[in-house]
């Protein structure tokens, strides 16, 4: 009987992790989203050089970086994530060739329900520099990004309850 008690919540655990899109940590529950940014069209001479990408009512669990690009990533702030990323060298600027980065270029856990009185939103800035170093700077909100929703993703995060087990 004692095995039975013990499978049962094994396999709730386990169906609920392969199948289901919310999970609670820690008391908090997630939902979790691959984010892509609308398609863009730079001009003939200008590239992306530089972006940053926020959350409030999410936090970012995982990112892809361009080849030799800097990033820093603050989920330190409650529900909230700032990220920054910039080109170390000019060479590994994004041209319209390269924009494609921006499909599904971060994974967020998004509180359910907006748990903890924080509302949802997103908004990614792409800095634009042209060939004459004239800059531009567009900004894109929640509205105007497709949201993938995903399975709980595999591994864990630090939620504060679970530190260590990254």
């Amino acid at each position: 009987m004692k095995r039975l008690l013990l499978s049962v919540p094994l396999l709730l655990f386990v169906l609920l992790s392969l199948f289901g899109a919310a999970h609670a940590a820690g008391g908090v529950e997630f939902s979790y989203f691959a984010v892509s940014a609308p398609r863009l069209r730079l001009g003939p001479n200008e590239s992306v050089d530089e972006y940053s990408f926020e959350t409030m009512g999410a936090v970012v669990i995982d990112t892809k970086v361009p080849f030799q690009w800097s990033m820093e990533i603050d989920n330190s702030e409650g529900a909230r994530t700032h990220l920054h990323a910039f080109a170390n060298v000019g060479n590994s600027v994004l041209y319209n060739n390269d924009l494609k980065f921006f499909q599904r270029f971060v994974t967020i856990a998004k509180l359910v329900d907006a748990q903890m009185g924080f509302d949802f939103d997103l908004k990614l800035t792409l800095t634009i520099h042209d060939k004459n170093d004239k800059e531009r700077k567009v900004t894109m909100s929640l509205v105007k990004m497709q949201l993938i929703p995903l399975a709980r993703p595999l591994g864990k995060f630090c939620t504060g309850h679970d530190a260590g087990t990254v």
